[in-house]
C-alpha cells in the first residue's frame, strides 16, 4: 500500500519531469546522535531501534539524573503532514492514560531543525514479539495474565474514547513491576489510533488501514471508517491465540491474509493446543467471532473473563 508521503514524493518527480523543471533534493531535518543535549535537559544516551514511524533513543534528563526515552518522527517522515498529525495524536493519546499498564507520557517538544519528539518513562524489558521469538508458545497462564493486564490499559483507553487499531505482541512491552515480583505489561505505540474526542481532527486517507494484517479485525481489513472498541477485542483475541500457539490464526502474504480474515473461519484455539483450557477455548472464540456485534463487547469484559479464567 502506497502512503501519502510516497504519493506526494511520486506526483513531486512526476510534475519534475513533464515541465522539465530539475528539483533540488531537501535535505531531511538530521536525528540526535549519542552526547547530544535535547530540549536542554535530555541528553542522548544511545540509539536503540527505529519503527515505522519514529526512532527511539535512550536519554538521561540532565537536572533529574534519570533515564528517560525519547521517541523522535523519522526525517523522511516530517514531510508529510498527515504523518506528523499522527505522531502528535500518538502523544495526545497516551498522555491521557494513567494505567500503570501504558507507558507514560513525560514530554513533548521539537528539535531545532522541526522533528518532534515524545518523551516517555525508560522501560527496562522487551516486547513479547521478542518473547515468542524465543520462547515459542508461552506457558498458557503466562498468557493469560499478559493479555489481562493489557485488556485492563485497553479498559481506560477506550474509556477515553480512544481505539488502538494495532494492538500486537510487538506493542505489548513485558517490564518488571515496582515491587520486582510479577512481569508487568505496558501497552506501546498509539500512533495510529483513533480518537473519539469534539475537537479531535479526522485524519483520513490510506492511513485509515494502517495496521498489521495478521491482527487486523474483518471490519478493519474492509476499511470500516467507524471502528469501535470491539476491533482492539479481535486484535488482542489474535495476540493471546499467539501467545498460546506461538502462531497467528491467519498468515501468509498481506493480500492472503486479509482474504483469510474476511472469507475463512478462525482456527480453533484447541485444535492446535489440545491442552487449553475450555473457558479459555470460549473467551478466544468469542473475542475472534468475526461479526462485532457477536463479539465481547468491551475490553472490560474481556478482563473479567480472562480474570475468571486465570
Amino acid at each position: 500500500m502506497t502512503s501519502p508521503l510516497e504519493l506526494a514524493e511520486e506526483a513531486a518527480v512526476g510534475a519534475g519531469a513533464s515541465s522539465g523543471v530539475v528539483r533540488l533534493a531537501v535535505a531531511d531535518p538530521p536525528l540526535p546522535s549519542p552526547g547530544d543535549l535535547v530540549a536542554d535537559r535530555y541528553r542522548i544516551v544511545r540509539r536503540v531501534c527505529e519503527g515505522g514511524m519514529g526512532v527511539l533513543f535512550e536519554a538521561r534528563h540532565e537536572r533529574l539524573a534519570q533515564p528517560v526515552a525519547v521517541k523522535v518522527l523519522r526525517p523522511r517522515l516530517a514531510r508529510c503532514h498527515e504523518v506528523v498529525q499522527r505522531f502528535e495524536r500518538e502523544a495526545r493519546a497516551a498522555a491521557r492514560l494513567r494505567s500503570i499498564h501504558c507507558a507514560r507520557v513525560l514530554d513533548v517538544d521539537a528539535l531545532p531543525g522541526g522533528l518532534p519528539f515524545i518523551v516517555f518513562e525508560y522501560l527496562v524489558g522487551h516486547d513479547l514479539g521478542a518473547e515468542l521469538a524465543a520462547r515459542g508458545a508461552l506457558p498458557i497462564s503466562f498468557a493469560i495474565e499478559c493479555a489481562l493486564q493489557a485488556a485492563a490499559a485497553m479498559t481506560e483507553a477506550h474509556a477515553c474514547g480512544i481505539v488502538h487499531r494495532d494492538l500486537k505482541p510487538s506493542n505489548l512491552f513485558l517490564c518488571r513491576a515496582p515491587d520486582g515480583a510479577a512481569p508487568l505489561v505496558k501497552v506501546l505505540d498509539f500512533g495510529v489510533s483513533r480518537i473519539d474526542e469534539p475537537g479531535e481532527p479526522r485524519i483520513t486517507g490510506d492511513f485509515d488501514s494502517i495496521g498489521t494484517p495478521e491482527y487486523m479485525s474483518p471490519e478493519q481489513v474492509r476499511g470500516a471508517s467507524a471502528l469501535d472498541a470491539r476491533s482492539d477485542v479481535w486484535s488482542l483475541g489474535v495476540s493471546l491465540f499467539e501467545l498460546v500457539t506461538g502462531r497467528t490464526p491467519f498468515a501468509g502474504s498481506r493480500t492472503s491474509v486479509v482474504a483469510h480474515i474476511v472469507e475463512d473461519p478462525v482456527p480453533v484455539l484447541s485444535s492446535l493446543c489440545p491442552g487449553v483450557p475450555r473457558v479459555l477455548d470460549a473467551i478466544v472464540h468469542w473475542m475472534l467471532e468475526k461479526d462485532p456485534a457477536k463479539r465481547v463487547p468491551t475490553m472490560a469484559e474481556v478482563a473479567r473473563l480472562l480474570a475468571g479464567a486465570r
